[in-house]
């Protein structure tokens, strides 16, 4: 049974820091470009998802779950190291 209709009700807001730096180098006519990619600086782990289904139990079963529940978090702390050589 629905609770709640769609998007009647909505999480805590979502903060994500993303850094990159880059370097390029230029060795005669060609360029290398090496940098560093940072996603979710402050490893924020927000729910992003929520099961609005409310699933009733019988009077002494065990509970089927919590309501609402969560169906997906927000990605951890990533790093990236890339380089790109153009010739």
């Amino acid at each position: 049974m629905n609770l709640l209709a769609p998007g009647q009700v909505y999480g805590p807001r979502i903060r994500e820091i993303d850094f990159s730096i880059k370097k390029f180098f230029s060795i005669g006519g060609q360029r290398l470009t090496i940098g560093l990619d940072m996603y979710n600086l402050m490893n924020n782990n927000v729910t992003l998802g929520f099961n609005p289904t409310f699933v009733a139990t019988a009077p002494g079963a065990a509970p089927s779950g919590s309501w609402p529940g969560t169906t997906s978090y927000m990605n951890p702390r990533v790093f990236r190291i890339g380089a790109e050589y153009t010739f």
